[in-house]
């Protein structure tokens, strides 16, 4: 995996599925800087936060020098934090429940976003009637990767709340990251994906497919995902991390809140210099549409949420996918603090 160091200004011009990237703040900066390294998924809006505090400085400013190392998947990515190849990542809270009855020392620090935004786009005609996924029956749907990654599990709760059965009903095929599962729709190998930006709003403004279920209108997001809002993206990392170095965490956490707060009070258009650099090649008017939606989905900062973190495991629990794994025992509070 091939690393580059880089000042905070001189901003990354390609970053492929196995770069890793040293972002720190140069000469000029902190002598002790502290270094971290972040799991990031190249091509997924929903890393627009990490981007923002690199390139506007949160994690200077924290005495962190960020390493990040991009992965296919968050299954990989999952992985990787679980071996110790990086120290945080930007995940699903939803990967917590899933691996902790395995044993992994997975704990959430951090909130990040409260809305699911994974939507279910296809080539096919869009079907009348709720819960309606008909058409799929007997068809192929592209998705990252079977088992512990969000689009496959979000492809099941929709698959199960429309009554298909996810084994026998649909063909789900694994093709690593978004952007082969893109590239199965576009070419006909696949007729569904779940997606988030930009590759889903690259085949929506391209014609290539419609949204079907779109997550982010308050009453599709209550009818597919089964609640107002959850606890959706989380900043993870190990117990040991939190044990030896909670300085790290506590720097990380309080870039991380600049950074929230900093998208909270930013538009589209005005976020889109921070994070253009990351999505090179992108046309601007599909950045800033999916920058718009990414940014409905914000928590107001960083601050953990009981409520929102049992809706989400609910959902997870209803669909047989993990067993009960109480607040406590998910997540360590002490730095981003905690709220019913």
């Amino acid at each position: 995996m091939n690393a580059h160091t880089l000042s905070r200004r001189a901003l990354l011009r390609g970053l492929g599925a196995s770069a890793a990237l040293v972002l720190g703040r140069g000469i000029l900066g902190r002598a002790q800087a502290t270094s971290v390294k972040i799991a990031v998924i190249p091509g997924s809006i929903n890393f627009a936060d990490v981007y923002a505090g690199v390139t506007q400085g949160f994690f200077a400013d924290q005495g962190l020098k960020v390493e990040l190392v991009s992965f296919l998947n968050g299954a990989l990515a999952n992985n990787a934090l679980a071996s110790g190849g990086v120290d945080f990542a930007p995940l699903p809270g939803g990967y917590v429940p899933f691996v902790r009855p395995a044993g992994l020392p997975h704990k959430i620090v951090a909130a990040r976003t409260r809305l699911n935004s994974f939507s279910l786009v296809s080539s096919l005609a869009l079907p009348t009637g709720e819960l309606n996924l008909e058409p799929l029956r007997g068809q192929t749907l592209a998705i990252e990767a079977l088992g512990a990654t969000i689009t496959w599990a979000v492809a099941i709760n929709y698959l199960q709340k429309a009554g298909l059965d996810p084994d026998s009903d649909v063909k789900l095929v694994a093709l690593g990251g978004r952007a082969a599962a893109s590239a199965a729709l576009q070419s006909g190998q696949a007729v569904a994906s779940v997606l988030d930006g930009p590759s889903d709003e690259q085949l929506v403004q391209s014609g290539a497919a419609t949204r079907w279920i779109d997550p982010l209108v308050p009453a599709q997001h209550k009818r597919w995902i089964g609640n107002a809002e959850e606890l959706a993206l989380a900043w993870i990392t190990r117990e040991d991390v939190i044990a030896t170095k909670p300085d790290t965490v506590n720097a990380l956490v309080q870039a991380a809140n600049s950074a929230l707060l900093f998208l909270n009070d930013s538009t589209a258009e005005a976020l889109a210099p921070s994070v253009a650099p990351f999505f090179e090649g992108l046309e601007a008017t599909t950045l800033n549409a999916s920058l718009e939606r990414y940014l409905q989905t914000l928590a107001p900062d960083v601050t953990i949420s009981r409520r929102l973190y049992e809706n989400d495991l609910q959902k997870w629990i209803d669909l047989k996918l993990v067993s009960s794994v109480p607040f406590e025992a998910a997540v360590e509070g002490s730095f981003a603090g905690t709220r019913d």
